[in-house]
This record gives C-alpha cells, structure tokens and sequence, in this order.
C-alpha cells in the first residue's frame, strides 16, 4: 500500500527546507559539475510573493 504525502507550506528557513536545499545543490553538482546556490531568501518564499511546500510521507 502506497501512503498519500501529506503537502506542508513551511517556511523556507525551516530546517527540512534548508536539507532539500542542500540536496539540490548536491544533486547539481553531481549531474552538471556546478550548481546554483542552495541559499535561499526566505522572503521571496513568503506570500503573496511565493510559497515554500514540502510532501510528506509519515
């Protein structure tokens, strides 16, 4: 049985954001040998300007 990820506006300073940030800039490095950079003005991620959303699998 597949669980169904639970979706989460977190703010975009939040610790698990700052790990996905960092697993993209990880996964970049690997496929293109540079990567734009994993930090992150959490304003531009506020609303009404943007919003930060992470899925869950509990």
């Amino acid at each position: 049985m597949t669980e169904n990820p639970v979706l989460r506006d977190i703010a975009a300073d939040h610790p698990d954001a700052a790990g996905l940030m960092a697993q993209l800039e990880h996964f970049q490095l690997s496929l293109y040998g540079h990567a734009d950079p994993a930090w992150v003005d959490a304003a531009e991620f506020t609303p009404p300007r943007g919003l930060f959303v992470v899925a869950y699998l509990h």
